[in-house]
């Protein structure tokens, strides 16, 4: 089988024959041996990125009397309230789990379809006649040229950073009314260190060193913040954020046929797992078996939970013509070269506020129809999207026998789109403009000409 990848893509057919192939059923004895190909099945490839912010409680915060005085007042530290209420709540360090909406990540991607396996077949007499020369991809999905897939394995990418700088930026900058609010002399007290610093670095922005270059003073002042942010940290709190990438295939079921919406995933704000709906966890290609990726109710009021839905487009031949105006596939019944005519669907990310994340319009092969080229073809040369199983290109050759040879290349895929996206004929105002255009071109072609001669 490995080396059918090695010949070009191209059927030959003497004028006696036709281009056929059969339904197959996707059982490895049916396909031994045989010259077969699967038509795909969409997914979309998801890449989420988690962001992990930790928060740890400093030295004046653990003290449970400045911690509660400290959530109650407006205070202009450079300190979040909400922040110091779930210390309050938590009576410990916590981390705050988020899905960043701004870096999901979407694309589309294709399985094979178990139900859409065709064998090439030849019948005794015409064996010799016939060559057939196919490039699959690794999923035996018909295509023209060799392309690799996307290795689908799981990942988790992390970085740290943190993010206590600017907090202690707000603070320096705020100037010595954001300790006078502060009227708690225990709390105060505490602080002392860290009121002395700012002090010491309001002196020396107003009071710079003259004997010092400018690149020292930089130096120096980058050493006095640095200063305030240890300080900080070990008296109020430290915060520091870690990103994690979650990747996960989604295929593409009846549950996003009708454009309802559906509830997909979530994050987990106690360890920070993408939580997958289980109503369409089963629909999850890969990762398999990850202990970071799970499977979980959805449906409760509370949840942060995004959601998915998919629209069909009107702007698409399928849509136009229904599923009427293509063939029906049938068991054991032999037809030409077969390929898919994909649905088009609008897909519409949502946050938990309902605002739109991600919105893409992806062809959906599972949701269109299955065509053939006319069996009568003695020749076709075609190639086929990978993605979809559509037909991307084709040149077919038809040769009528005991007459004389007849030749048509490039010709309508559905006979149906002929008449559905022909162009209007020109109006007569249009057809004037035209022969305008044509006689100032031929003035313009006369005057370059007597000016080379």
């Amino acid at each position: 089988m490995k080396n059918i990848r090695l010949f070009g893509m191209m059927l030959l057919f003497t004028s006696c024959s036709k281009i056929m192939v059969q339904h197959a059923e996707s059982t490895a004895g049916s396909l031994q041996s045989r010259l077969f190909f699967a038509l795909p099945a969409n997914t979309i490839e998801f890449t989420i990125k988690i962001r992990e912010e930790k928060y740890e409680m400093g030295q004046v915060l653990k003290n449970a009397e400045c911690l509660k005085y400290l959530s109650k007042t407006k205070t202009n530290l450079g300190l979040d309230i909400n922040v110091l209420n779930m210390f309050v709540k938590k009576n410990a360090d916590y981390s705050f789990f988020s899905i960043i909406k701004d870096e999901i990540e979407w694309s589309e991607g294709a399985i094979p379809d178990t139900s859409k396996i065709f064998v090439f077949q030849n019948r005794g007499k015409w064996y010799k006649d016939n060559a057939f020369g196919l490039t699959y991809n690794d999923d035996w999905i018909v295509k023209d040229g060799v392309t690799s897939t996307e290795n689908k394995s799981y990942e988790i990418v992390t970085s740290l950073a943190s993010t206590v700088g600017s907090i202690v930026s707000s603070f320096v900058k705020s100037g010595n009314e954001s300790l006078q609010i502060i009227d708690n002399k225990d709390c105060l007290s505490k602080l002392k260190t860290l009121i002395k610093l700012k002090d010491a670095y309001e002196n020396f922005q107003l009071y710079p060193p003259s004997n010092v270059n400018a690149e020292a003073l930089v130096m120096i002042r980058n050493a006095k913040v640095k200063q305030i942010e240890k300080e900080f940290e070990k008296l109020l709190y430290k915060k520091t954020e870690e990103t994690k990438t979650h990747k996960f295939s989604l295929y593409i079921s009846d549950v996003f046929r009708k454009g309802d919406k559906v509830n997909i995933f979530s994050v987990d704000q106690s360890n920070g797992n993408l939580l997958i709906n289980s109503h369409i966890y089963n629909d999850i290609i890969w990762p398999v078996d990850s202990k970071k990726i799970l499977s979980v109710n959805l449906d409760i009021d509370d949840s942060i939970v995004f959601t998915l839905s998919a629209m069909e487009d009107e702007r698409t031949v399928f849509f136009k013509m229904k599923s009427s105006s293509f063939t029906t596939v049938k068991n054991k019944v032999n037809y030409g070269l077969t390929y898919n005519v994909p649905s088009i669907r609008t897909f519409y990310l949502r946050d938990e506020n309902g605002n739109i994340v991600k919105e893409q319009r992806f062809p959906i092969a599972q949701f269109g129809a299955i065509n053939t080229l006319n069996q009568k073809l003695t020749r076709a040369d075609f190639t086929l999207d990978p993605l979809t199983g559509s037909l991307v290109k084709v040149n077919l050759e038809s040769k009528a026998a005991l007459t004389s040879e007849k030749i048509k290349t490039g010709g309508a895929l559905l006979s149906q789109a002929d008449s559905l996206f022909r162009k209007p004929k020109p109006t007569m105002i249009k057809k004037l403009e035209d022969e305008v255009k044509e006689l100032e071109l031929r003035v313009k072609k006369k005057e370059a000409e007597s000016k080379l001669n």
